[in-house]
């Protein structure tokens, strides 16, 4: 597939994917998001995150905890640079308690 590095390129493109393909089926595919949380694959990894995030927030702290400490610099994500996949995570986290 094409990764897009720069700005919030990349994460657009899994929010439209998580929005478009995957929200009118979010039910069927919450099993297969949750598996796919410590896959080795990183790409699959983000996805999985993001769309646990999106369809669903309320349990996505504890559904994301395997990625609490992923390392794995993501490109393409934040507006302001390079971030982890943990501090993605830790960032929705702590959006979501204020």
């Amino acid at each position: 597939g094409t990764w897009w590095p720069k700005g919030m390129d990349f994460r657009a493109h899994v929010d439209e994917f998580c929005d478009e393909k995957l929200k009118p089926a979010k039910d069927d595919v919450r099993e297969t998001l949750v598996s796919l949380v410590d896959d080795p694959n990183w790409v699959t990894r983000v996805y999985a995150m993001e769309c646990i995030m999106r369809l669903y927030p309320d349990d996505a702290e504890r559904l994301l905890t395997p990625l609490a400490k992923d390392d794995t610099v993501l490109k393409g994500w934040n507006a302001e640079g390079e971030i982890t996949i943990a501090a993605a995570v830790a960032e929705f986290i702590a959006d979501g308690a204020q």
